[in-house]
Parts: structure tokens; sequence; C-alpha cells
């Protein structure tokens, strides 16, 4: 994906800061709770798990894929129940992973 095909380059988050101990390369906020992803096979990541939420006085550092870095708590870049999803670089992309 080019820089030209993400929709707001501000509000989509490029880095996040690991749990400690996570031994990967990337996460897979496509296959977040609630939804899950279909890769052959459906498997559920929770979120938790990946990313550190509260590291800092209840929040982590974001780096966007502006360049831009910062705080914020963690259901403000993800929350299902709002539909609010800044790991998405694309409107309605995360519809290709089942989300609604």
């Amino acid at each position: 994906m080019t820089l030209g095909g993400i929709s707001a380059p501000a509000s989509c988050i490029y880095l996040v800061e690991y749990r400690e101990n996570k031994a990967a390369d990337h996460v897979h906020p496509m296959c977040w709770e609630p939804y899950g992803c279909n890769f052959g096979s459906h498997f559920l990541l929770l979120s938790k798990d990946e990313v550190e939420k509260e590291r800092y006085q209840g929040g982590a550092h974001y780096v966007f894929v502006d360049g831009h870095a910062k705080w914020h708590r963690f259901d403000q870049t993800y929350n299902p129940a709002t539909k609010l999803d800044l790991y998405v670089p694309q409107p309605d992309s995360g519809k290709a992973y089942g989300r609604p």
C-alpha cells in the first residue's frame, strides 16, 4: 500500500508498543476481539496479549503513518462498540476481515 492509499495518515496507527516479552514482528488488529478473523480457520486474538495498553499512566505511545507520535488510552485507538479502529488504513477495509 502506498501513502496515497491511506485515507487519513494522521489518524492511522503504524507502530504500537508491544506487550512485555512479546516475541513477534507485528500485531494483528484485524483479528482482535470481538470479531476474530478467518484465514482458513477462524481464530480470535486478544489485543491485551499483543499491545501494551497501560504502560504509562493508563495509556501508551502510538506512532501514526504521518510520522507523529502521541500518548493515548487504548480505547481511544480501538473500540468495537463505537466502531473506532485507528489500525485500519482505509474506511471499510476492515470488512475484508469480517468486521461490520
